[in-house]
């Protein structure tokens, strides 16, 4: 369960200051949607720039991906939170 800071809208379903089960599912189909769409638009628009980028991302260490995935995660949580 997910705590909100404040008073949480009460259509998100919202039980004790918590997601119930059912709203939190109705926040996740619609972020995969956006993150589909959003990962989808650079080899749509431009496969050759995509086809690069993806050869260079081969040639980065470990440590690198993986502080660049650390970035992601951080980020995510930040836009979560401020977003709650």
């Amino acid at each position: 369960m997910l705590p909100f800071r404040g008073d949480p809208p009460a259509v998100l379903g919202l039980r004790g200051g918590r997601l119930s089960a059912a709203s939190l599912a109705d926040l996740i189909w619609p972020a995969l949607a956006l993150v589909l769409i959003f990962e989808g638009l650079l080899p749509m628009i431009a496969p050759a720039a995509w086809r690069r980028l993806s050869a260079e991302m081969l040639r980065l260490q470990d440590g690198q991906i993986r502080f660049f995935g650390m970035l992601c995660v951080l980020a995510g949580l930040l836009f979560w939170w401020l977003l709650a």
